[in-house]
């Protein structure tokens, strides 16, 4: 199961306590803390990436909320306060690293960065059994390098 935007993790902890190995992508500085708690909890199900899956391994710049976690995004947000750099990382390349051959299920929650997939993203979709949890947006994004 991977888990894009696991934010709080509450996704990823109901997968993992049902024994499903999860991996749960989260950029954010903030809610990594809380996610690695679950890690160590419900370890060797729980595996934390502090990564956002992206279209390209690399750098990106994250649009943080200090008012609201679900609203941090790589897509630029008016509401935004500060932004933080980011290690960004495909899904296959993820995938590779980690000698996974195929993914039973997305859930995608990554506040209009879905559009971001590209070919990749459409591709591991149709090989997924199941994609949850999609959400858009048209905003523009910016990219560091």
């Amino acid at each position: 199961v991977f888990d894009l935007g696991a934010n709080q993790g509450y996704f990823s902890v109901i997968a993992a306590s049902m024994g499903h190995t999860v991996y749960a992508f989260e950029p954010s500085h903030r809610l990594i803390e809380n996610l690695q708690y679950y890690e160590r909890k419900y370890a060797p199900f729980l595996h934390v990436e502090e990564a956002a899956a992206f279209n390209q391994d690399g750098m990106a710049e994250l649009f943080v909320d200090k008012n609201s976690d679900a609203s941090n995004s790589l897509i630029m947000q008016t509401n935004a306060d500060h932004t933080q750099c980011v290690r960004t990382v495909t899904i296959d390349t993820y995938r590779k690293e980690h000698n996974l051959e195929r993914v039973s299920i997305i859930k995608a929650e990554r506040e209009g960065g879905e559009r971001e997939e590209g070919q990749e993203g459409e591709r591991v979709k149709q090989e997924t059994r199941k994609t949850v949890g999609r959400r858009g947006d048209n905003k523009k994004r910016r990219k560091t390098t």
